[in-house]
């Protein structure tokens, strides 16, 4: 006669075992979502987050910007701006559509002037990069009408918040 033992299973190694891979995996979404999403997602670099970021600033692309946009080069400072905003008659909801683009290396500030006025009718807090802001309200009321203004884009070191440069571009400001 022979006799036949009854293996036992060690439920202890196979519970390890599975929080283990449990941990595992936990760990590669974490990564994942943390690390990766950041450099190429909706969210801002750690070295962006200042205080002051503008609160109408959205994170990520301008609606409409292709998703393979190239940086110009390295140490340059890109934006895009709508060149012909249009304001309704009290300043508002003018469609500005700016963007400081991700692959920028700095904070922008948005500064409107307009020919023939004294100081400035619109200030942007600051717009980090992989940050739009799709319309803005006038600081300064305009009567009704077509204005010729410019827009300087104010590039801002993130660390000091010093001014790094200062690019200009004519705008067509219209006021209904």
């Amino acid at each position: 006669m022979v006799l036949r033992q009854k293996r036992r299973v060690h439920i202890v190694p196979i519970v390890l075992f599975s929080v283990l891979l449990a941990g595992i995996l936990a760990a590669a979404i974490y990564y994942f979502y943390f690390f990766h999403s950041t450099a190429s997602g909706n969210l801002i670099q750690k070295q962006f987050q200042v205080e002051n970021l503008d609160p109408d600033a959205k994170n990520g692309r301008l609606p409409g910007v292709p998703k393979d946009e190239k940086s110009p080069g390295e140490g340059m400072f890109s934006y895009r701006i709508n060149p012909t905003p249009v304001f309704q008659s009290n300043g508002s909801g003018g469609d500005i559509k700016v963007q400081n683009p991700s692959f920028n290396r700095y904070l922008m500030v948005l500064e409107i002037t307009v020919d023939g006025t004294d100081g400035t009718v619109y200030r942007s807090q600051y717009i980090a990069p992989n940050q739009y802001i799709s319309s803005i309200d006038l600081q300064k009321q305009l009567p009704s009408g077509e204005y010729r203004a410019t827009a300087y884009l104010n590039a801002v070191d993130a660390g000091t918040l010093d001014l790094v440069d200062t690019l200009t571009c004519p705008l067509e400001i219209t006021v209904k």
